[in-house]
């Protein structure tokens, strides 16, 4: 692919195949209400460093997406 974006994780790589679909694009954005990317949360969990998992939610609104961001569990 010529002039390919530079991928450093997983979570831009999940970020970019949303971006580039045109359908789950305009399947997410009109479910909720604000900035598709201001909705998007994602949860890094694992046992160490190297083992990690990444969990991406699209919360219904800002808001939401802001709690979902500060709550630990």
């Amino acid at each position: 692919m010529k002039n390919a974006p530079i991928v450093t994780s997983k979570q831009q790589a999940w970020l970019l195949r949303v971006w580039q679909d045109p359908k789950m694009l305009a399947d997410l954005d009109s479910r909720g209400t604000g900035n598709l990317e201001s909705r998007t949360v994602t949860i890094c969990s694992g046992l160490d460093l190297v083992n990690i998992s990444y969990n991406h939610f699209v919360a219904a609104d800002e808001k939401t997406a802001k709690v979902l961001a500060v709550t630990r569990v």
